[in-house]
C-alpha cells in the first residue's frame, strides 16, 4: 500500500494559467479579433474537425468505422484539439469583444444579438469563464483519449483524475504543462510556487496521472506522441481541498476504491 496526498481533480484541466509570480496587467494585451471571430475561425472549425474524425456510417452497403489511425491522422485531432484548448484562453482575455461595433447576428431568430451577448457576459463573468473552462475540458478529453491507440495502456477515467502528492499542502494554484511518462504511466508533470515552499527539496515529483501501463512496451511510438506535448500548457487550478489515501499500488488493482484518512478544505 501506498500512501498520498490527494487533490482531487474532476475537471481540472480545464482551468485558465498564468506565471505563477504576477498576472499580466491587461494593457500588455492586444485583443483585435472579436469573440465572433475566434468562434468562426478556431473554434467552430476545431470542434467540426474533433466531432467528425469519429463516427460509424451505415449505408446498403455495410458499415464504416471512421476513427484517427494513422500518425497524420491523429496529429491532426491533437493539433484541432490544442487549437480548441488555446481558444479558450483567447476567449478569456481581457477587453476582448464579443463582436465588432454595429456587427449583427448571423441568425437572429434563434440568438440574442453581441451587445446583448456581450452585456450579459460582463453581468457574470464566473459564469462565463465556466463555460469556456468546459470547453477546454472537452479539448483535453481529446488529448488523452490520443492515448488508446496504445492497447498496452489505461486511461484513469475522467473522475479518478487526481494529483499525487508526498508532503502536506496548504493553499497553493497549480500549473499543469509538460506532459511525460514514467516506465509505468503517463502523467502531466505539476508545478507550484506554494508546493516548493512546503516542500523545499522534494523526491517525489507532483503529477497527474493519465493513464498506465499495463505491460511493458517499447517507448519509441508513445515517445514520438509526447514529445509535441511536452511544451503545452494544460491549466491551472486552485487547491480547495486535500485528502490523504491510500490505496492498492500495482497496475491490476490501482483503480480498486482507496480509504480515506483525512479530508482537509484549504482555502483559495
Amino acid at each position: 500500500m501506498r500512501s498520498f496526498l490527494w487533490l482531487p481533480c474532476i475537471g481540472v484541466l480545464l482551468l485558465l494559467g498564468a506565471a505563477c509570480q504576477t498576472r499580466r496587467p491587461q494593457d500588455e494585451y492586444r485583443p483585435t479579433a472579436t469573440i465572433k471571430d475566434l468562434m468562426d475561425s478556431l473554434v467552430d472549425p476545431s470542434g467540426d474537425f474533433l466531432f467528425d474524425s469519429v463516427a460509424t456510417i451505415v449505408t446498403a452497403r455495410g458499415t464504416e468505422e471512421r476513427a484517427p489511425r494513422t500518425d497524420e491522422e491523429w496529429t491532426s485531432v491533437r493539433r484541432a484539439a490544442i487549437r480548441i484548448m488555446e481558444a479558450t484562453n483567447l476567449l478569456l482575455m481581457p477587453g476582448r469583444h464579443v463582436a465588432k461595433p454595429g456587427e449583427k447576428s448571423d441568425n437572429p431568430e434563434v440568438e440574442s444579438g453581441p451587445e446583448a451577448i456581450e452585456a450579459l457576459i460582463n453581468k457574470d463573468r464566473t459564469a462565463w469563464t465556466n463555460l469556456a473552462h468546459g470547453l477546454n475540458d472537452a479539448a483535453m478529453l481529446a488529448l488523452q483519449a490520443e492515448l488508446e491507440r496504445f492497447e498496452w495502456l489505461a486511461l484513469l477515467p475522467h473522475d479518478y483524475l487526481h494529483v499525487s502528492l508526498n508532503a502536506p499542502v496548504g493553499p497553493a494554484k497549480l500549473t499543469y504543462a509538460r506532459m511525460n511518462c514514467f516506465h509505468c504511466a503517463v502523467v502531466v508533470e505539476v508545478a507550484s510556487c506554494e508546493l516548493h515552499e512546503y516542500d523545499p527539496r522534494p523526491t517525489f515529483l507532483p503529477h497527474l496521472t493519465l493513464a498506465i501501463t499495463k505491460r511493458p512496451a517499447p517507448p519509441g511510438e508513445l515517445r514520438a506522441v509526447l514529445e509535441p506535448l511536452r511544451e503545452t500548457f494544460l491549466g491551472r487550478q486552485h487547491v480547495e481541498e486535500s485528502i490523504r489515501v491510500s490505496f492498492p499500488f500495482s497496475r491490476e488493482r490501482l483503480f480498486e476504491p482507496w480509504t480515506v484518512h483525512e479530508r482537509v478544505p484549504v482555502g483559495r
